[in-house]
């Protein structure tokens, strides 16, 4: 058999309502060269017998009957996998049928980056009906989306082997369920560049059994874990104790962080913003997150909490704000809609 041009790797556990639709819409790329590594995590539903169906050579199945984790299965297939690229999928999602060709052209284009993302289109049910989800697009933009949360959709990206032998490209077990977080954080303080298609190529499945919803608050303890290292990378310090606290207040408890606290919390981004006086995109990304964090955090000091950043250099950027508030905005209705479907 001959070498791949993409090896696509999918994780499953219990996914017989969706693995079916997740499958078929690999195998219906416009782009044909790839193989399809798949692992069942000992699976205890009939996924494992759906996977066992489809007659494709390119679909190589793996399955021991354990329940070991997905990033162990993860790890394992990165390993075994042939391809030039590297394309991550989940057992829930749906690929749009032109995304491995797009993201293989503009790879093609670009020798700079690395590891490349897409937007996607979230969805409850009908994924024609789902809302598509701003993401940055750039270098600059996304190293600086960083400092607040996971700049990439997982399912969406695809990357260069070249990481995997340069031992860049793996997961750790101790970030879970927030492993894609520390290994963007990861690349990007080793230099790596990560970009995002400003193109919906994903449809992203929410669902109340998903990993990121059952396990929200071991997923909240190691992203802050993960954004506490990152800021620390870039201000070339530690943080102070208090600094610490406001961080964790402020991303977990925002409603019910005092004045105090948010005080802190704007010098310490403050302080990140100017480190990036050279990459204009990079202060728009900060500017914009600390004052979307404010603007809908419910907080009862948000006039004073207003103030306090009114008074910083990060507003500084604020006219770049109001395009990012609207669709910031519709974006969050949207979401009450659908959760309410749920």
């Amino acid at each position: 058999m001959s070498i791949p041009l993409i090896s696509v790797i999918l994780p499953v556990f219990n996914a017989e309502k969706y693995i079916f639709k997740a499958v078929s819409s690999i195998l219906n790329q416009t782009l044909k060269d790839f193989e399809l590594l798949i692992y069942d995590d000992g699976s205890s539903d009939s996924s494992i017998d759906i996977l066992r169906g489809f007659n494709d050579s390119r679909v190589i199945i793996y399955s021991d009957g354990a329940n070991l984790g997905y990033i162990k299965r993860l790890n394992f297939l990165i390993q075994q996998s042939k391809g030039e690229y590297i394309a991550r999928m989940d057992a829930d999602d749906i690929c749009h049928p032109e995304r491995l060709q797009r993201q293989f052209e503009y790879l093609q284009k670009h020798s700079e980056c690395d590891v490349l993302g897409t937007r996607s289109k979230t969805f409850f049910y009908n994924p024609f009906l789902g809302f598509s989800h701003s993401l940055p697009l750039n270098k600059n933009q996304i190293e600086a989306y960083c400092l607040f949360d996971s700049p990439m959709v997982h399912p969406s990206v695809i990357i260069r082997r070249s990481l995997i032998s340069k031992g860049l490209y793996n997961y750790r077990e101790e970030f879970y369920p927030a492993e894609d977080f520390d290994l963007w954080a990861r690349l990007i303080t080793k230099q790596v560049v990560l970009v995002n298609l400003n193109k919906n190529l994903i449809y992203y499945r929410r669902h109340n059994t998903q990993t990121s919803v059952v396990r929200r608050d071991l997923a909240d303890s190691n992203s802050f874990k993960i954004r506490k290292s990152y800021l620390e990378y870039f201000l070339k310090r530690k943080l102070t104790e208090n600094e610490s606290s406001a961080l964790k207040s402020v991303f977990l408890q925002r409603e019910s962080a005092n004045l105090e606290t948010w005080i802190v919390f704007i010098k310490l981004y403050t302080e990140l913003y100017e480190m990036f006086f050279l990459e204009k995109e990079s202060r728009e990304v900060i500017s914009t997150k600390v004052y979307e964090m404010i603007f809908f955090s419910r907080n009862p000091y948000i006039k004073e909490i207003l103030k306090v950043y009114n008074t910083s250099s990060l507003v500084k950027q604020h006219t770049q704000l109001s395009i990012h508030l609207v669709n910031y905005k519709l974006e969050l209705f949207l979401k009450k809609i659908f959760k309410s479907f749920i």
